[in-house]
């Protein structure tokens, strides 16, 4: 084969197995309050030539592009073949009413579960198995499962799955990738209320199984735990020191057990434990208030 028409076929293939590789290809890219040039450009850079969903939660829409890459020029020579240079442009097309209409309707459902606590705060419920936020500190396994179960007993957490499941069974139907919508459906944070009034933050992500689609909330503790008077709660051994922890409910023997995560000395009965410097060591003890 004389090497003109080497170069021809090779640059030809490469050029079609380009196209054909991507030339049905829909992807998904999330942009909360971005403008619509910056949409726009953003599904350029997804670099593809089929379709681009691009999710604005901030401005509550999605917008649908036609996106098309060409190839600037080809390689040169037949022995060593260079990268190409492409362009990629998107144009504007109409969006899906009812991917619209779904993509609303669950950012809709997941701000009126963030709206549970009125003052910042979703109370969990006086029988709570967990007492405090020194119960997640021990067990943090524990304690998020209680609460995904808490969770699921409301109507909001309800709701929230409902349009869950409805926008990813869509999602999938319009053939966006899986992959993609782990990263369109939105990551939040819920603050918690325990019994003792303790409070802690913790990092709700929102999956959908892809056979099911039945939606699945997990909870992950972030940090930010305080206790009822808005204090830091005591995450090491020397911030016990000075502290006097009354019962509220049963939450001193979580407070006494973190305690003891740090090796603590714990002496005495009761529901008030007072904790102080006992040489070079923290030392607590528990009396009656």
């Amino acid at each position: 084969m004389k090497p003109t028409i080497f170069r021809t076929f090779a640059t030809a293939a490469l050029a079609l197995a380009f196209s054909q590789a991507a030339l049905a290809e829909v992807r998904a890219v999330a942009c909360s309050g971005c403008s619509e040039q910056q949409m726009q450009q953003l599904a350029t850079l997804a670099d593809t030539q089929g379709f681009v969903y691009v999710f604005n939660a901030g401005d509550r829409k999605v917008n649908k592009y036609r996106t098309e890459t060409e190839i600037l020029d080809a390689p040169s020579g037949f022995r060593t073949i260079q990268p190409y240079t492409t362009f990629t442009t998107a144009l504007k097309v109409e969006t899906e009413p009812s991917l619209k209409s779904d993509w609303v309707q669950y950012l809709d459902a997941l701000d009126n579960l963030g709206n549970l606590g009125a003052s910042g705060a979703i109370p969990l419920p006086a029988d709570f198995p967990v007492r405090s936020v020194a119960g997640v500190l021990v067990d943090p396994a524990f304690a998020t499962t209680a609460i995904e179960d808490y969770l699921l007993t409301l109507s909001e957490q309800h709701q929230l799955a409902l349009t869950l499941n409805t926008l990813v069974s869509k999602a999938l139907d319009l053939k966006l990738p899986v992959v993609d919508l782990r990263t369109i459906i939105k990551e939040t944070t819920l603050t918690f209320e325990f019994p003792d009034g303790s409070t802690m933050d913790f990092s709700v992500h929102f999956s959908a199984d892809q056979n099911t689609l039945v939606a699945r909330t997990e909870l992950t503790p972030v940090g930010n735990a305080r206790m009822a008077d808005g204090s830091p709660a005591p995450t090491s051994a020397i911030n016990f020191r000075g502290r006097v922890i009354n019962d509220h409910g049963g939450s001193l023997i979580e407070w006494i057990a973190l305690a003891r995560t740090f090796n603590i000395g714990i002496s005495g009965q009761g529901t008030k434990m007072e904790c102080y410097v006992d040489g070079s060591r923290i030392h607590c003890i528990v009396t009656r208030r």
